[in-house]
């Protein structure tokens, strides 16, 4: 089986270094590496991550969007994209 850092080197752009961890789960703030080390999440995902490793609310928000529409473009008026605007904006 190829190796996750091999599939990674040879498919992924490599437009800047990782750190030498292959994180495969988490809950909250903390994550695991393949090993089961445990470290303590603090880089946020470039913001993607602010609600922590598996939120039940953000899990069950994202799950019923799914059921709706997973994505479209921004070519069309999309609801949550106007109402996340409102509230960021707020």
């Amino acid at each position: 089986m190829t190796s996750t850092k091999s599939l990674d080197k040879e498919f992924i752009a490599g437009t800047y270094a990782r750190f030498d961890i292959e994180i495969t789960s988490g809950k909250g703030s903390v994550v695991y590496d393949d090993c089961g080390k445990e470290y303590i999440d603090l880089s946020s995902g470039i913001a993607v991550n602010t609600f922590g490793m598996c939120d039940p609310v953000f899990i069950n928000a994202v799950n019923e969007q799914l059921h709706k529409c997973q994505h479209t473009s921004n070519l069309y008026y999309s609801e949550p994209c106007a109402r996340l605007a409102q509230i960021l904006c707020e």
